[in-house]
């Protein structure tokens, strides 16, 4: 093992483990994955990369990836990976996906939606609460810019339009009560 495993591990120098000891730091609701996985590199000659929860000697949680693959020397077949701790890069991406679920919810409560418009791409984006507001599906391919604009009333767009470019072009926020054409039929009128 490397100095690192060992520190992994919150293992002494120079201790080594055995595959069924190493096991055993991992969660116990992740065992049967990491054994499922090492023993499919093994006998079928399966390589894995996988986020597994960890406890080290020392008694703390932690996040790992681990890697493996199935290597041979003088015709025999062993074991090899890696290990690396993981646990700031999963706990940020965990409070991400929290944050997300919590923005998610709190626009279900408010009714309202959000977008992101990338200028350049020509790509854009909706939260779930706009697709429902625009009486679209969330499984439904996202209208382009000029798409979106027949999205309002015709009487609306032009205003839309030149507030949109305006922000684009100069960086002026705008606010717009606009009449909106869902596609479920509904006229509906909405802050933007």
């Amino acid at each position: 093992w490397t100095e690192q495993t060992r520190r992994i591990h919150g293992l002494e120098d120079g201790a080594i483990l055995v595959l069924d000891a190493a096991i055993d730091f991992y969660h116990p609701e992740d065992r049967p994955v990491i054994e499922d996985l090492v023993r499919a590199c093994i006998e079928e000659g399966t390589p894995y990369d996988e986020e597994l929860r960890f406890t080290d000697a020392k008694g703390c949680s932690l996040w790992v990836r681990v890697m493996g693959e199935r290597r041979e020397r003088d015709g025999k077949k062993y074991l090899g990976g890696t290990i690396a701790d993981i646990t700031d890069r999963k706990v940020a991406e965990i409070s991400l996906q929290k944050l997300a679920e919590e923005l998610k919810q709190a626009q279900e409560i408010a009714h309202v939606g959000s977008w992101e418009w990338d200028v350049e791409k020509g790509e854009i984006s909706w939260s779930d609460e706009l697709f429902q507001i625009m009486g679209m599906n969330a499984k439904e391919a996202l209208p382009n810019y000029e798409e979106n604009l027949k999205l309002y009333h015709p009487d609306d767009r032009e205003m839309l339009d030149r507030a949109v470019q305006r922000a684009v072009e100069e960086g002026i926020p705008y606010k717009l009560e606009l009449r909106m054409l869902p596609r479920n039929g509904s006229g509906k009128v909405i802050l933007a």
